[in-house]
């Protein structure tokens, strides 16, 4: 009979969990030895190395290996040994230890920008980032079914102190027009 995967991981993190931050979300899975699919929300994957201690949703977990396939990481966690293991964790979100990382100017953590607010030039309120899709070319901010390309000519300040974005929309962007 197979383990409970909830088991295998510790059921409450003795870790500061105010410290950490969300930097990707369990999509799938790969092959049959427990490895995890990916959706980054940092470009810092060495928070995600092998040993760093992360906490999935609210259980304290370790990291046995990284690797990549078809340009997606992939990730091991020790306790995870087999497809079922790694099906169960689908859906959660893997937060690490906030550690200093230097960004150069108009840098962002994506973490740091999920949840913020954002309002149109003319104070519309039009949500919060859900999500921020990376691209080839440019990046997308997610708030509900708008998606805003991450560039100058539409995001106009980004404000992580006061938790706000503005943005200017040209005629079409959004949903319901």
């Amino acid at each position: 009979m197979h383990q409970n995967i909830e088991k295998k991981l510790s059921l409450k993190s003795s870790l500061n969990n105010s410290n950490f931050i969300p930097v990707a979300k369990i999509v799938g899975f790969h092959g049959l030895k427990g490895w995890l699919k990916l959706d980054l929300y940092t470009d810092f994957l060495d928070r995600l190395g092998p040993g760093e201690v992360v906490l999935l949703d609210e259980q304290q977990a370790k990291i046995s290996g990284i690797t990549h396939h078809k340009n997606r990481p992939l990730i091991l966690i020790e306790g995870t040994n087999s497809r079922t293991d790694a099906e169960a964790l689908r859906g959660r979100m893997i937060f690490a230890e906030n550690k200093p990382i230097p960004l150069e100017q108009n840098e962002f953590r994506i973490g740091d920008l999920i949840g913020i607010d954002v309002e149109t030039v003319d104070g519309k309120k039009l949500g919060k980032i859900t999500n921020i899709i990376q691209g080839s070319v440019q990046d997308l901010l997610v708030v509900d079914e708008l998606m805003i390309p991450m560039v100058h000519e539409f995001v106009k300040d980004i404000d992580t102190y006061k938790r706000k974005i503005i943005v200017k929309l040209i005629p079409g962007m959004e949903p319901n027009q």
